[in-house]
């Protein structure tokens, strides 16, 4: 007895830990908004600002805007001109029926596509798309008197795999980062955006987290010498622009101004402001900047148009209800 005592005594003791039983090891909870992916929230998230410049195309140009193409987008680290010289981080680019967009840009329906990289027609997966909804469906071109005549946007997080001109009605809308709409009415004579974080604007639980903000007047040939920003606040009770500031930014040189008049490219920025802002925030505000392009710079001709034996002069824009109303200058040529 002594013995085997001893030699019981003598066993090393066995650590508790191997008698545990290991729990299945779960995957990371997902966020409250679903579902961008840990790269582009890591890249999101670390960026204080976004610059944006929109490819120009010449076949466009020379057409006068008959042969509308798709718009594609570079997304560049850091707000402000000096950020387009750094490689860009993510790239757009548009889906979208040829005929409505020759025929009813820049009201027609499209899904605008990210990708991560600097080429938007890389075969590679897109990390968030924004659905906008066009004229086959509301009347975003008039006065706001209805839900039906508010622009607006989704964003969803990854590819859409509807085709554009389901826009508006597509049959999954699980997988919504943020949206847009319209807001105000026909008293209404600045551009104001509310944005919402993952739902739909129409959804009955549907509150705004932040409203955009625009200029009453801007577009036109005031591009030219002055730069149109968009704040962005929180609701009612916080001074304009504390959470961002969206900049369109004037043409610096020649080859800009040429590019001003003669297609519809453009370059904007995003100051992010607010440092509680999350990722998904950030690409809402992304979307939302997207929807401000096409509402109230992509006019073809903006500036100056010649068309029987007239020519017309746009020195700007104005918001009014919801309507765009150009303040122009027109010269008539002699008859004989």
């Amino acid at each position: 007895m002594a013995s085997s005592q001893k030699g019981y005594e003598m066993m090393p003791p066995v650590p508790s830990e191997a008698f545990e039983v290991q729990a299945p090891q779960q995957a990371p909870a997902l966020d409250r908004i679903p579902l961008i992916d840990s790269a582009t929230a890591e890249l999101l998230g670390g960026l204080s600002g976004i610059t944006i410049l929109q490819k120009a195309s010449w076949v466009e140009g020379l057409s006068q805007g008959v042969c509308e193409v798709r718009n594609k987008y570079t997304v560049h680290p850091g707000a402000g001109y000096e950020s387009l010289s750094a490689p860009a981080v993510m790239s757009g680019m548009e889906r979208s029926d040829n005929c409505t967009r020759c025929c009813c840009a820049p009201y027609h329906n499209l899904l605008l596509e990210f990708k991560h990289g600097p080429n938007p027609e890389a075969p590679t997966p897109a990390v968030f798309t924004m659905e906008r909804q066009g004229v086959c469906g509301k009347l975003p071109c008039c006065w706001v008197c209805s839900d039906t005549c508010r622009d607006g946007m989704i964003l969803h997080a990854g590819a859409v795999h509807e085709g554009p001109d389901k826009a508006g009605k597509l049959s999954d809308y699980s997988r919504i980062i943020g949206s847009a709409k319209e807001a105000g009415g026909l008293c209404n004579c600045t551009p104001t955006l509310d944005l919402f974080d993952g739902v739909k604007p129409d959804h009955p639980n549907a509150k705004s987290s932040s409203t955009i903000h625009g200029p009453c007047f801007f577009g036109g040939c005031s591009e030219m010498c002055t730069e149109s920003e968009f704040r962005v606040s929180r609701p009612p009770g916080r001074r304009l622009g504390d959470v961002a500031v969206i900049k369109k930014l004037r043409p610096r040189n020649f080859s800009e101004v040429c590019q001003e008049l003669c297609t519809d490219s453009d370059r904007y920025y995003i100051e992010f402001r607010d440092p509680s802002l999350t990722p998904q925030q950030k690409a809402t505000l992304l979307g939302g900047l997207m929807l401000t392009d096409y509402m109230f710079f992509e006019q073809d001709n903006g500036m100056v148009s010649c068309r029987h034996k007239e020519l017309t002069i746009t020195c700007c824009l104005y918001y009014c209800g919801g309507c765009i109303c150009p303040c122009k200058c027109v010269l008539r040529g002699n008859d004989n």
